[in-house]
């Protein structure tokens, strides 16, 4: 005997379980593979690795320093509106105190990160007003500038590094002539 034919499936079945596929993978494993490898991502949903969020702009490890970086926050966003440029929206700020929550973000060697938009990680060396500065004038290049592809020759990471530079050696410049009157 012959054993039964097999029917190949019609080529729109292949393409609608090519999509199923494609948008599980989208949906699904990339966020939660990015989740897992790209730790900064995770300022997105700060609350999911143990941070209180006091409001939808600043999340912190230790509640009792809110005040602390509510001021920084408040301080440094006058700042850079001020010496640098408007920055639309809020910004949203993830404050550790410890090297263990700063190691959650994947902070590493860095003392902070800015995530695109998406917010900033501010390690427990980096609660002073020049590194939120710093950090918040990487927040306005990204909504200026947008996500830059780092291959793309117009908004390589080294040009938009140099203008983030450029524009913090000026905003130095400012608040060195202002604090000692030059």
């Amino acid at each position: 005997q012959n054993p039964p034919m097999r029917q190949t499936p019609s080529p729109h079945l292949r393409l609608t379980k090519l999509l199923l596929r494609l948008l599980f993978l989208a949906l699904v494993v990339v966020p939660l593979a990015a989740w897992f490898i790209v730790k900064p991502v995770r300022v997105i949903a700060p609350s999911f690795v143990g941070m209180h969020c006091a409001t939808d702009a600043i999340c912190i490890e230790d509640p009792t320093a809110l005040e602390q970086a509510t001021a920084l926050c408040k301080e440094s966003l006058a700042f850079v509106d001020q010496q640098v440029g408007s920055i639309t929206g809020q910004p949203r700020f993830v404050f550790c105190s410890t090297e263990d929550c700063a190691n959650r973000f994947g902070l590493g060697a860095r003392s902070a990160v800015t995530v695109g938009t998406f917010g900033t990680v501010v390690g427990p060396k980096a609660w002073k007003d020049h590194y939120v500065r710093h950090e918040l004038i990487h927040h306005l290049q990204g909504q200026r500038f947008g996500a830059c592809r780092p291959w793309s020759a117009c908004c390589s990471s080294d040009r938009l590094e140099a203008v983030g530079g450029h524009v913090l050696a000026h905003v130095l410049r400012i608040e060195d002539t202002t604090v000692h009157g030059d």
